[in-house]
């Protein structure tokens, strides 16, 4: 009896007939909700207002926002915003059992403030592993982040499903090609720098606060 033979021999009885399933191919967010995010969330907001009415902030920079002020790279250098995320990024470190040698570096973090109408094009992070964003303040309506199925032939043919109450209301959530997250304050939400992503626009008359960032596994 060769391996292929015995692997099937040794299939209980009772697993026989029966219909199995695995994911494979997944893609893994991880969130976070940070302890005493109201107290950290104000503070964080007086900083990005200085930064952005600054000489130098005040212009902003153009990427994917439209309509909404972005800061450069650089000009978010609160402490306690950099503290949080690279707290978050290290517990990652350990999570995934990425190798020691390769230790979490915040390559980037950058301030966004989405006024009335402002929303994200369709956007990737390309050069570094992991992205994240963390909303400080998000009115009812402000937006949501869309992600987008990084399986281009998932499109090719669509399954027809039965109409339901799931995934808005076409088919279940393991099979959607977008995927929603309601903005919430004080939550981190980290995703592969790959994975093409969007923000809807704000819809209401008040300003959405977020701020993005770059996680790279670089070699000491």
């Amino acid at each position: 009896m060769n391996s292929n033979e015995k692997f099937a021999a040794d299939i209980p009885l009772e697993k026989r007939g029966v219909i199995n399933g695995k994911m494979s191919f997944p893609t893994i967010f991880y969130w976070k909700d940070v302890i005493d995010y109201e107290k950290k969330n104000t503070e964080w907001i007086k900083h990005i207002k200085e930064v952005q009415h600054s000489k130098e902030g005040r212009k902003g920079v153009q990427k994917s926002n439209v309509f909404g002020w972005q800061s450069g790279n650089t000009w978010i250098t609160h402490p306690g915003i950099w503290n949080e995320a690279q707290n978050f990024a290290n517990e990652l470190h350990s999570v995934m059992k990425i190798d020691p040698e390769y230790p979490a570096v915040i390559d980037a973090i950058w301030a966004n403030v989405n006024k009335k109408g402002s929303h994200n094009r369709a956007h990737t992070h390309p050069g570094c592993h992991l992205s994240f964003v963390y909303y400080l303040k998000c009115p009812e309506k402000c937006g949501q982040i869309c992600f987008v199925d990084p399986r281009p032939q998932a499109y090719a043919v669509q399954l027809p499903f039965k109409p339901s109450d799931n995934w808005q209301g076409q088919r279940p959530e393991e099979y959607g090609q977008e995927v929603y997250w309601p903005p919430t304050p004080g939550r981190f939400i980290m995703f592969p720098s790959w994975l093409t992503h969007e923000v809807e626009a704000n819809s209401t008359d008040e300003t959405r606060i977020s701020i993005s960032g770059n996680i790279t596994f670089r070699k000491k």
